[in-house]
């Protein structure tokens, strides 16, 4: 548990550390499979090329309106990051372009930069339209697509409490990609410190027996979030004085942001960051503790401000599995209006497998008893509807050597979500057909770090009681950064637009759309196991969302590692080079 609240602590340092840019994403780990290689060379600044195939399959046995493709839709992809200046901000550029064989048939190009999206299609007409935050004319506001947009948000979101948090903890933890797996050794030091400071906080330590026997002690703090900001400026100060603590950050950064992030002159604003961290209240503990050591139930509760929700209040339990059973963990996030939970437990394999399973639940709170989807129901509002989901995330990994002698990493993820049976709501819930979602990837390069990177993934989003399955697969590699041309200035910006214009465009770009796409494109009125294409393949196999009984160690027989032959010609040389950095 103190650890637990020792790395909060630690972590919220170490966001005022890395908040000026993605610098961190350029941290050289000691070890990292190819994926994350991938990951660290398109932050650093090299491009990726390859083709985006779609395809979507009939699935057997189930009737009625499927659309189909006749062939692979398939299309040429560039990507590349490019890295902030001293004059400009940072930016993400996407080309695509829809082929036939060797001929282009149609053109997409994005650019994602200052929280805006401009893209580029003679689907939508010439030039270039934006779409983002934009100043509306007030008079003209209930005419506008940005207003729509702005109300669709707020019922779908707004009264989580999720998407200011969800965007606060990725642009974080993007942030600090590459550094948590070097810096386990100033964690270390920092949350000793931290245990040290955290009982003096202590309200209360009663001891007690469980049914078997085992005393145990149950500990309680409250700690007030003043004090959190305090203790966290207090670490900033002991790092900024610390030469280990310098010289380990020095080596996980790039020179540039190392001596940018410990300049003692920025002092002043580390603090004002944590002085702006959203902490409206006491953050409170519970620790149920066997006198041998093992947490047996931990409960933390903090009550923080979101600008969408408003008060929120952020709970984590934790209770130990009986026997040899995985620990149940939940999270919670609570407001007035809302309340949203996962509840999941955790269980690994001797053959890098792990599984996740659990439910996700998220009911409103005061709201009357309704019928959703029924004939009496008319109340569409997403803010007042009942999700209950039951889930198991599947994920396994293995490394090897392909007969070229380069490294392999396989990556295989499968997502499968049920309506939860074992719900209590009176209300209905929003209701969805059993949906498997599966990815499998495979990244190949060689141990240089500056060799390029291929990857071939493919992602397959459906299951049994889907009319079709849809399969996308991106195969391709990074290679050198090119440099990115200049957008026009003259764009125009789509959230101000009047609503009556934009659907005249889109109108259009749909016309358009279905003519280009008409010879990809099938729908079948009726269908059954006669009456799949033949072009189709078949659809994954699926089951019925499966019941596991965890171990958190399972002993399993590893296959035997097929033999790899070598021979005594070096491998081929890249074709392509990514800096040094990746």
């Amino acid at each position: 548990m103190k650890r637990m609240l020792s790395l909060i602590l630690v972590l919220i340092c170490a966001v005022c550390f890395t908040m000026p840019a993605y610098a961190t994403t350029l941290a050289e780990a000691t070890e990292y499979n190819l994926a994350e290689k991938l990951q660290k060379q398109l932050w650093a600044g090299s491009g990726f090329q390859g083709s985006l195939t779609l395809q979507v399959n009939a699935n057997e046995g189930q009737d009625g309106q499927t659309i189909t493709t006749k062939k692979p839709i398939v299309f040429d992809l560039s990507y590349i990051y490019a890295r902030p200046t001293t004059t400009e901000t940072e930016e993400h550029r996407l080309d695509l372009a829809l082929m036939d064989n060797e001929e282009i048939k149609s053109e997409l190009h994005l650019q994602l930069k200052d929280q805006m999206m401009s893209l580029e299609s003679a689907l939508l007409g010439d030039g270039w339209y934006t779409l983002g935050v934009a100043a509306t004319d007030q008079g003209a506001a209930s005419e506008t697509v940005g207003d729509a947009a702005s109300t669709a948000y707020d019922q779908l979101l707004g009264q989580t409490g999720i998407p200011s948090l969800a965007a606060y903890a990725f642009s974080t933890l993007s942030s600090m990609q590459g550094i948590a797996a070097d810096s386990s050794d100033l964690f270390s030091t920092y949350l000793t410190k931290v245990d040290l400071w955290i009982e003096g906080y202590r309200q209360s330590a009663v001891l007690d027996k469980l049914e078997d026997g085992t005393s145990t002690m149950l500990t309680q703090y409250t700690i007030p979030a003043s004090a959190i900001k305090s203790q966290a400026k207090q670490l900033v100060l002991d790092i900024l004085s610390d030469p280990e603590a310098i010289t380990k950050i020095t080596e996980l950064l790039d020179e540039e942001y190392a001596d940018l992030l410990l300049d003692t002159s920025l002092q002043s604003y580390y603090f004002s960051a944590i002085d702006a961290l959203p902490l409206s209240g006491n953050l409170t503990i519970s620790r149920t503790v066997a006198l041998t050591g093992d947490t047996i139930e931990l409960h933390m509760s903090l009550p923080i401000y979101d600008v969408k929700a408003g008060d929120v209040t952020l709970a984590y339990d934790r209770v130990r599995g009986q026997g040899d059973l995985p620990d149940d963990n939940t999270i919670r996030i609570t407001n007035d209006e809302r309340d949203i939970m996962l509840a999941y437990f955790e269980y690994s394999t001797m053959t890098e497998v792990t599984v996740w399973q659990g439910t996700f639940t998220s009911r409103p709170l005061g709201v009357e008893s309704f019928a959703v989807g029924s004939e009496e129901s008319t109340d569409t509002d997403l803010s007042k509807q009942i999700i209950d989901v039951a889930f198991m995330l599947k994920q396994e990994t293995a490394q090897s050597k392909d007969e070229e002698n380069r490294d392999v990493f396989d990556y295989l993820a499968t997502l499968t979500l049920a309506p939860n049976e074992e719900n209590t709501f009176d209300q209905e819930i929003i209701e969805f057909p059993l949906t498997e979602v599966s990815l499998n990837a495979r990244f190949v390069s060689k141990e240089l770090k500056k060799a390029a990177t291929e990857m071939d993934a493919t992602l397959t989003i459906g299951g049994d009681e889907w009319p079709q399955n849809y399969v996308l697969t991106l195969a391709g590699k990074s290679r050198s950064k090119w440099e990115l041309e200049a957008l026009p200035e003259d764009k125009v910006n789509l959230a101000e637009m009047k609503s009556s214009d934009l659907d005249t465009m889109l109108l259009r770009a749909s016309a358009r759309a279905a003519v280009l796409l008409i010879d990809y494109i099938q729908i079948d009125a009726t269908q059954d196991s006669t009456a799949v294409g033949s072009e189709a393949t078949d659809a994954p196999e699926t089951s019925e969302f499966p019941t596991v009984s965890p171990a958190p160690k399972v002993t399993e027989t590893a296959s035997p590692t097929p033999e790899v032959t070598e021979t005594d010609s070096p491998a081929p040389a890249a074709t392509e080079t990514v800096p040094q950095n990746g």
